[in-house]
């Protein structure tokens, strides 16, 4: 009986030590802006002489906007783009907007944008311009970067532009001029700056909530809600230059 019993024990021990154990399951890492090559998020596309527009909102539209040709844009509901070589190129319509990695100039302001835009509309009209990856598809993950700014900004001015920086993040205020925050380690302080306009900065701007006056005062009856994860609303996204 002994050796009987001392069989069971063993043969129990070795069944507990052979049963598979699932691996925890993974947390999600917090959001981020989009990164260089990263299609994803709201897009847009600039030119001058004549000034024409491209944007584009995944779940929305893509529109291209040529105030002296046409009164309403034209384009079409959104298509996932096709990859291209660097780029990527999307398609509604009649409008072909095709974005290829290098350095850009728009030939009237010292900003440097990440893509070449060339766009292709009725009639086979092309233009040629730069692009850019619309900075507020990070906001909500940004949130924590802009509270701390604002703590030491010693107002509620309206955010022109953020973005994620290695392990922290920067952020830029207009108090009557550009101000650059850095935040890193949980901690934000005013950066230097050389006052060159980001990429896509002012486009759009973004004024913290809660205060729904805050908002009213930069003109954002129409402007766009931003809620975060509890479902709340954390601000509003405007283009209202008055802000």
């Amino acid at each position: 009986m002994r050796t009987v019993a001392t069989i069971l024990v063993l043969a129990l021990g070795l069944a507990g030590c052979s049963r598979k154990v699932e691996p925890p399951t993974p947390v999600p890492a917090p959001g981020a802006t989009p990164a260089m090559g990263d299609f994803r998020g709201p897009m847009a596309a600039v030119g001058t002489e004549p000034f024409w527009r491209v944007d584009i909102q995944p779940g929305g539209q893509i529109s291209l906007t040529r105030p002296a040709q046409e009164q309403s844009p034209l384009g079409g509901p959104y298509a996932a783009p096709a990859a291209v070589g660097g780029g990527a190129a999307f398609a509604a319509g009649a409008v072909k907007i095709q974005f290829t990695a290098g350095p850009c100039s728009d030939g009237m302001s010292e900003t440097s944008y990440p893509y070449h835009a060339e766009v292709t509309g009725p009639g086979g009209v092309t233009l040629k311009g730069c692009g850019y990856a619309k900075w507020s598809a990070g906001v909500t993950a940004l949130t924590p970067a802009i509270d701390a700014c604002m703590a030491i900004s010693g107002g509620r001015y309206p955010v022109i532009w953020a973005a994620s920086a290695g392990d922290g993040a920067r952020v830029r205020f207009d108090d009557g001029e550009p101000r650059e925050c850095a935040f890193k380690a949980g901690t934000a302080s005013f950066a230097d700056t050389n006052g060159a306009a980001m990429p896509g900065e002012r486009d759009p701007l973004f004024v913290r909530g809660p205060k729904r006056e805050a908002a009213g005062e930069c003109g954002l009856i129409g402007g766009e809600e931003v809620v975060g994860a509890d479902g709340e609303v954390i601000g509003w996204l405007t283009t209202d230059d008055e802000c």
